[in-house]
């Protein structure tokens, strides 16, 4: 009979080896109003601006349920000196897990793995992040921010212009300059601008959008509530018939809002 020892031992033998992580660093030069474009499904992106005039980007791909699927991942990368753009390219791990049955391809469930992206990059340069459903974090930035994500967690804190498009993700803005773009459909969106200076135009089936303005900022309203929105605001705004339109303070940037359903926070602080 093996006693307890051997067996712990034989088991210990037969595991196999957990794959590892995998990590990879890229870094090119970028000058300001340059682009940085990020192609990725799930994991993270962490973006921190720098006075440098390259993008250092480093990389890590990690399992979610299945170790061996890590290699199959591929991190494309193309860079010149106004544009660099990099992708987390799943194509080979769901081809290891098709087959073809009378010459038709049939895939299996299929767990892709976490690609997790640590940036740093020129301030004044553009970033746009294309997403399904990562983390994603992005400070220090001066120029135009644009992400689009399925159903992740956006947060940016500093940005000129910002375009924010999710299904039903949550996004927080702070610290914007310029003007703003929101297309959600049942998304949680908040953004606050330091300086309103630029349009903006939100876009919402049934989400929840709340703009942050500088107290005095003046601009204009023109907002389509429908029949079942909402708008919610301390600001002297009269809605009729489902239409909201004045002007604040002496004007400036419009501010245009349209919705079935949905709800658009306005607030102005000191």
């Amino acid at each position: 009979m093996r006693t307890l020892s051997t067996l712990a031992f034989l088991l210990f033998v037969a595991a196999p080896a957990l794959a590892q992580d995998r990590s990879m660093e890229f870094e090119h030069p970028l000058r300001a109003g340059g682009v940085l474009v990020v192609d990725t499904y799930k994991g993270s992106v962490d973006v921190e601006a720098w006075d440098r005039d390259h993008v250092q980007i480093d990389v890590r791909i990690t399992a979610d349920d299945d170790q061996d699927a890590v290699e199959l991942v591929d991190v494309k990368f193309d860079a010149s000196n106004s544009r660099v753009s990099i992708e987390s390219d799943y194509e080979r791990v769901r081809e290891s897990k098709s087959r073809r049955f009378l010459g038709i391809t049939m895939s299996n469930s299929v767990s892709l793995p976490f690609v997790h992206y640590t940036i740093r990059m020129p301030r004044g340069a553009k970033l746009n992040v294309d997403d399904y459903k990562s983390e994603i974090t992005i400070v220090g930035m001066q120029a135009d921010v644009k992400v689009e994500s399925y159903k992740g967690n956006i947060s940016v804190d500093g940005a000129q212009d910002v375009d924010i498009d999710t299904y039903k993700g949550i996004a927080r803005v702070r610290a914007v300059r310029g003007g703003a773009r929101v297309d959600t459909y049942k998304g949680d969106v908040e953004i606050a601008f330091a300086d309103l200076s630029g349009g903006v135009t939100v876009d919402t089936y049934k989400g929840s959008v709340r703009l942050i303005v500088p107290y005095g900022a003046g601009f204009a309203l023109d907002a389509d509530l429908g029949r079942k929105g909402n708008l919610d605001t301390d600001l002297p705004i009269q809605v009729r018939d489902g239409v909201a339109r004045g002007r604040m303070g002496s004007g400036g940037p419009t501010v245009a809002f349209e919705t079935y359903k949905g709800t658009l926070h306005l607030d102005a602080v000191r």
